[in-house]
């Protein structure tokens, strides 16, 4: 995705989606869930809705429950000026 900003610059967006919801029709909870993000580059940006996330290096994120049941699906977003970012030159 490619949106331009008010200064008519180009940004580049990724939308990465993970399928939590399956884990409702187990038995019971996921038990314990680890999520890392790492946005590579600190010129990118990264945005999702999760309470509790932390940043732990200058490119990295990490979120953790206990006796976890998803009520939604996971969905990260990464904007970026640079494609590159992406792994798209």
């Amino acid at each position: 995705m490619i949106v331009r900003n008010r200064d008519a610059r180009v940004t580049h967006a990724v939308t990465v989606e993970y399928v939590l919801t399956t884990a409702r029709n187990w038995a019971g909870s996921i038990g314990d869930f680890h999520l890392t993000i790492d946005k590579v580059s600190s010129n990118a940006v990264v945005s999702l809705c999760r309470q509790g996330l932390r940043k732990t290096r200058p490119t990295s994120f990490e979120w953790a429950a206990h006796d976890y049941v998803p009520a939604s699906d996971l969905q990260v977003l990464f904007t970026a000026s640079d494609q590159s970012v992406f792994g798209n030159n």
